[in-house]
């Protein structure tokens, strides 16, 4: 059943209507299933981006609830130092997607204080989970 759309752009506590996601992900068909699904469940995804730079400057401009964070990125920057920039810039959290979820990476992402872990290939089902998770989360 889907949720009712957006309506906040409250980044700091999701409220019961803030629903905005940030998508970041190279992986061009993977942003398209992620952004789908995100949109087909009543979510706002307010951009798609493929850079850790992108990443930042669109959570800081526009502030998400919430940002879906690939590790491994197109560009120089990762996902795990986008996601500590933008936590300590804004208090927005990530909930990171990857094929990385190794001991050590997982160590390296902690800082960032994620919501959940992704593993890839994960199914929509798992990401239409761990989103709605961190939003009933946020609530408590």
């Amino acid at each position: 059943m889907p949720h009712p759309a957006s309506a906040s752009g409250n980044s700091s506590g999701f409220g019961e209507s803030a629903r905005r996601v940030l998508v970041v992900e190279d992986e061009f068909f993977l942003a398209v299933q992620i952004e789908e699904c995100l949109n087909d469940d009543g979510y706002d995804v307010i951009d798609v981006v493929h850079t850790a730079e992108e990443a930042v400057a669109v959570a800081i401009a526009d502030r998400p609830d919430v940002v879906i964070m690939d590790i491994r990125l197109a560009s120089d920057g990762d996902g795990i130092a986008a996601a500590c920039e933008i936590l300590a810039r804004t208090g927005i959290r990530s909930i990171f997607a990857t094929a990385h979820a190794d001991a050590h990476t997982r160590s390296r992402g902690s800082v960032a204080q994620p919501l959940a872990w992704l593993e890839k290939p994960f199914g929509v089902d798992a990401i239409l989970n761990a989103v709605d998770q961190a939003f009933r989360d946020s609530r408590n």
